[in-house]
């Protein structure tokens, strides 16, 4: 039995068909392949370390709450930071203002820092005395 002969146009579609597969294929297999982490472990080494270092020296200094993840705030940073840049274009248009602004930067900086602070810092209950008052 021989088979139908196809048109252009089912060869065209059959033929992008198997080399999307091959690519799927191939990115399947990247993302199994094991990856060597030395470079990604020395740009955290350089990022979060530093971060775990002076989270510590301030939590002992009882300025900051102890136990701040250093890598959940390097992402809240990294977050904030990014979605302002990636979408400055789309969201300065939607809300008529220009973000990229020397004046909006530095107010949307001084933001993140606000956020952060306010998240790592140890929260003081009004009207409590602390407990290096109570020791004097």
């Amino acid at each position: 039995m021989t088979q139908p002969r196809l048109d252009h146009a089912q060869q065209d579609v059959q033929h992008r068909a198997e080399r999307l597969g091959v690519a799927l294929r191939e990115v399947a297999q990247a993302l199994r392949a094991p990856t060597t982490p030395i470079a990604h472990r020395q740009r955290r080494e350089h990022l979060i370390d530093p971060m775990r270092g002076r989270l510590n020296q301030h939590a002992a200094q009882r300025k900051f709450r102890r136990g701040v993840d250093p890598i959940r705030t390097y992402v809240t940073v990294a977050a904030l930071g990014y979605f302002y840049l990636a979408t400055r274009q789309t969201l300065s248009r939607f809300l008529r203002v220009d973000l990229m602004a020397a004046s909006r930067r530095e107010a949307w900086l001084a933001h993140i820092t606000h956020v952060v602070l306010t998240h790592v810092r140890v929260r003081r209950v009004p009207g409590a005395r602390s407990s290096a008052a109570g020791r004097r």
